[in-house]
């Protein structure tokens, strides 16, 4: 199963990848004189190279939107059946994504604590507004909701204190 991380960072591999063809257009069309060409008139290279931009093109945007929505999914599902715990903020990072620049992704390692098994560690991602993020500090506490099988966690608490 793809995690939305992975997802994520398979799609950013995809776009920096997608500049190698995209090289090609401009180098095979160098030797051309000025003008408008049919497909079959360009040069090998810049054709293999406009599909290979293309292609990766497409590969980028449905991993990078496929990341978004798998693990929106994913959060739903924890936060509906998950097993309620108490964690800790061991590590923040942000995960580049952003919406209409107020909503900011972040990622943080949890130290959590359920009531009935063993405490581990695990990575949670959430969405947060610019107001709320320095709420969220190494050594504050929220409460998750867990998978107990896959250790998949999802942030409930708003407000960590």
């Amino acid at each position: 199963m793809f995690s939305s991380r992975r997802l994520r960072r398979l799609g950013w591999l995809f776009f920096a990848l997608m500049w190698i063809p995209f090289t090609g257009i401009f180098i095979g069309m160098a030797k051309m004189p000025g003008g408008s060409y049919d497909w079959i008139e360009l040069p090998l290279l810049t054709r293999g190279s406009m599909l290979g931009t293309g292609a990766l093109m497409v590969l980028a945007l449905l991993f990078l939107s496929g990341s978004a929505v798998i693990g929106a999914a994913q959060n739903r599902s924890l936060l509906a059946h998950g097993q309620l715990a108490s964690a800790t903020i061991k590590g923040i990072e942000p995960t580049g994504q952003t919406v209409n620049n107020y909503y900011v992704g972040m990622s943080f390692l949890l130290d959590v604590r359920p009531a009935t098994e063993p405490s581990f560690q695990a990575r949670a991602e959430k969405m947060l507004p610019m107001h709320m993020i320095p709420r969220y500090t190494l050594g504050s506490s929220v409460q998750v909701r867990f998978d107990p099988h896959s250790k998949a966690v999802a942030i409930v608490e708003e407000n960590p204190s």
